[in-house]
């Protein structure tokens, strides 16, 4: 499509104008174009373009190789926008199409997920043990996009690059603390509170069980997260890089390079006895994967 347009444009260079009209195809002035034509009124305009007798500013007439020049312009001037719009849509894929869990599986511990009006709700079972659906593969290099609304009582997280323990394990940074099999570890990007400063940062879940950044040193981390609203969530892993944004704020950017690889999960907290049921959900979740041979 760009190199029609490229053509047309160096077409109608050769042939000595440019067009323009007095009606709102395009405000002109000289040989600057303002304003390109609604694609929704691109076929009576380009019709109009044609027409015998059809004035244009600079020109006194035009004959009929120069109004057909004109009218291909401006079809493909309408074109282009949404040319650039299916490139930039270029490699992201839905992870979930409101309807089905059926690419994902639970891992961790008991808690429920089902899908209800397009969302997947993760909802907390008494004396569950951290609960994550996840995908059925592995990510590496990716950008994950991602809305969330979580209970003020919950929180929660979105795993990436992360794994299973196949054997029970001594947890990292606590020896005598011994992880069973099954049980998840790796980068979490945390869902809870404002108040607690941390949604969009990184816990080493099951692991090393620390912050891989700092959000208090981040301008306006803090508050990007919404209590009790849907929160748009954005993380980019990159080689050792690793970044998050929560409602287009800039949160976690660390470097790390325990994981190169592993599965995304959507966590549900376990909760203490008795307390509950409590609920997350998530939509719109896509990811498009990054370096890729």
């Amino acid at each position: 499509m760009d190199r029609h347009v490229a053509s047309l444009l160096a077409m109608t260079n050769r042939k000595g104008f440019i067009a323009s009209t007095t009606e709102p195809l395009g405000v002109h002035s000289g040989s600057r174009t303002d304003t390109a034509p609604v694609p929704d009124k691109l076929g009576s305009e380009v019709l109009d373009c044609l027409a015998p007798g059809r004035s244009f500013v600079g020109q006194n007439s035009m004959n009929s190789s120069s109004r057909v020049f004109t009218g291909l312009l401006l079809f493909a001037t309408a074109l282009l926008p949404q040319s650039l719009s299916a490139q930039s849509k270029a490699g992201w894929v839905s992870l979930f199409d409101g309807k089905s869990i059926d690419n994902w599986e639970i891992k961790g511990g008991t808690a429920k997920y089902h899908v209800e009006d397009g969302t997947i709700v993760g909802t907390t079972v008494d004396k569950s043990k951290n609960t994550f659906l996840s995908t059925k593969r592995d990510y590496a290099d990716f950008e994950l996009e991602l809305m969330v609304l979580c209970d003020r009582e919950l929180n929660s997280g979105i795993q990436i690059r992360s794994h299973i323990y196949e054997m029970p394990t001594p947890q990292a940074s606590k020896k005598q603390r011994m992880r069973d099999q099954g049980e998840v570890y790796g980068y979490q990007c945390e869902i809870t509170t404002a108040d607690k400063c941390v949604s969009g940062n990184f816990w080493d879940e099951g692991r090393w069980t620390k912050w891989h950044d700092d959000l208090t040193k981040k301008p306006g981390a803090c508050a990007a997260f919404k209590d009790g609203q849907w929160n748009h969530y954005r993380i980019v892993a990159e080689g050792d890089r690793i970044r998050s944004w929560v409602n287009g704020v800039p949160c976690a950017d660390f470097r790390d390079a325990q994981d190169a690889t592993g599965f995304i999960g959507l966590q549900v907290h376990s909760v203490a006895a008795g307390k509950g049921p409590f609920k997350v959900r998530w939509k719109d979740i896509k990811i498009r994967e990054l370096n890729r041979p």
